[in-house]
């Protein structure tokens, strides 16, 4: 789904808690779809400290928020 959306040239956040598959995976779509505006963020949705920092920086950063992806892959 992300690389469909960002082959559509949609902002595309990859989180993930995986700080080595994480920003691969956001390169390899950026890579494959030439978007630019596919980017990695740390997010451990097992901590609370690691959620209310993204939601922070998240709104600080004005962004909308059009779709919400889940995937629960280990």
């Amino acid at each position: 789904m992300a690389k469909y959306l960002a082959s559509r040239n949609a902002f595309v956040i990859v989180a993930s808690s995986d700080v080595i598959k994480g920003p691969q995976a956001a390169e390899k779509i950026r890579n494959e779809t030439k978007n630019p505006f596919v980017r990695y963020v740390h997010l451990d949705l097992g901590s609370f400290q690691s959620v209310r920092y993204f939601a922070m920086e998240f709104t600080e950063n004005n962004e909308v928020l059009d779709y919400l992806v889940n995937n629960a892959g280990t």
